[in-house]
């Protein structure tokens, strides 16, 4: 690959990407490069502004889709390889061929995940202000939002290096440059409605008014910065306590708020905790509620209003049976595990319990009639969850360890304390990431 293009091309494209990638941290970013014109032309154009070492590694995916997705994904591993990137490259488990291109988004992003999970700042996309355009478009089309119309300018998401890039300058660059790539067929496939609206719609729109695109990006840029408002306010009057169960919200100054114009913040609300609200989610919350109502949202989660300030968001409830504490157990999302012999530890806190010897213990949900012994004789766990400030919606399926029809621990909230010179085991919770 020859990354030198003539002078007076590929200027556009390598001064963009030394503005997004040139302030990070060497080997922070991962490079997602599928082996198309655009993503083949990023990865030239961070070789040729002797960007590199922002560079982690160069992560490439497998569809398993057909041949092109073969062919794309060692194209990808060959090049950057001649250009000293280190490569990642993921394959789908099974075919894709039949999946469709939401299918084959959703593994690649998993993939993605994965290996910027390793520790680097985020993933880089190839991205250009043609798919920025196209976006607001489909968006617009779909009825969305403001937040949806600021398509793909964004804060929090992939890092965009060529948003502002039109793909005829990506596409000279990469011509320019000898740069090597593989068109997708799915990107001519008209059956694809973001397909049709590329080649076909938004073309027909600009000719019929000359000078619709730049509107429609002009439109994108002003929902990008209601966006940024709303993010810069939640961020600044609502706190977050997450607890193993779900999430407490405390909307601060937002509680008085009428509930319509409220709506409007709940999805960057609630995108900290990695739900999106679906329309019919928002218009219920654009309603009043009262005290104790549940709003149900996409994945299984609720919304759960506890006080006039304070809302609860509960994940998925999850059945579980009691299993026998014994080595490491796994409850649901927790894990208990045997610890040291309070090694290092001082006295057992929340988190980290000494349980008697020769008492048959077992892990399972907590009953409305548990108690567990406390300083003034046994008291009921749910006074102990209203002492620990873990509101109802999020007790449910919270675990205990038992022994008959004792409780001797309730994780991150009470734990028995043994009279002095009883033998013990010592044991530790955690919750595993979702």
């Amino acid at each position: 690959m020859r990354t030198a293009p003539q002078p007076g091309t590929g200027e556009p494209v390598i001064e963009a990407t030394r503005r997004c990638l040139a302030p990070l941290p060497a080997g922070r970013v991962v490079l997602a490069v599928s082996g198309g014109p655009d993503s083949m032309g990023l990865l030239a154009a961070v070789h040729a502004a002797g960007l590199a070492d922002r560079v982690a590694c160069v992560a490439t995916f497998d569809h398993r889709s057909g041949p092109w997705a073969t062919r794309a994904a060692r194209l990808v591993a060959a090049s950057a390889s001649g250009l000293g990137f280190r490569v990642v490259v993921g394959r789908a488990p099974e075919p894709m061929v039949a999946a469709g291109e939401a299918a084959w988004r959703d593994e690649r992003w998993r993939f993605l995940r994965q290996v910027a999970a390793d520790g680097p700042t985020g993933v880089a996309t190839a991205h250009t202000r043609d798919d920025h355009l196209e976006t607001i478009a489909f968006r617009l089309w779909r009825g969305g939002g403001p937040r949806g119309l600021a398509g793909l300018d964004v804060d929090g998401g992939p890092l965009r290096p060529l948003l502002s890039v039109a793909r005829a300058d990506v596409a000279a660059f990469v011509r320019a440059s000898g740069v090597p790539s593989l068109a997708d067929p799915a990107n001519g496939d008209r059956r694809h409605a973001r397909v049709r609206w590329r080649l076909d719609l938004l073309p027909a729109l600009e000719s019929a008014r000359p000078g619709f695109s730049r509107e429609l990006l002009a439109l994108g840029a002003r929902a990008a910065a209601w966006r940024r408002d709303v993010e810069r306010l939640v961020a600044a009057e609502v706190t977050v306590r997450r607890e193993p169960q779900g999430a407490v919200l405390t909307l601060g100054g937002l509680a008085d708020v009428p509930a319509g114009h409220l709506a409007w913040c709940w999805p960057a609300i609630l995108a900290a905790e990695g739900v999106t609200p679906d329309r019919r989610a928002l218009t219920r919350l654009a309603r009043e509620t009262t005290v104790g109502q549940a709003v149900p949202l996409p994945g299984g989660a609720e919304l759960i209003r506890v006080t006039g300030e304070t809302w609860v968001l509960r994940r998925p409830r999850e059945t579980a049976v009691p299993v026998p504490l014994a080595g490491v157990v796994r409850f649901g999302p927790w894990r208990f595990r045997p610890a040291r012999a309070d090694a290092g530890r001082g006295e057992p806190g929340t988190w980290h319990a000494r349980l008697p010897v020769g008492v048959p213990l077992e892990v399972r949900p907590w009953r409305p009639g548990d108690r567990l012994a406390g300083p003034a004789g046994p008291r009921r766990v749910a006074r102990w969850f209203a002492d620990a400030g873990i509101p109802g919606p999020l007790r449910v399926g919270w675990p205990v360890v038992a022994g008959g029809t004792n409780v001797w621990w309730i994780p991150g909230v009470r734990q028995v304390a043994l009279p002095p010179g009883t033998p013990f085991l010592s044991y530790d919770c955690d919750r595993q990431p979702d």
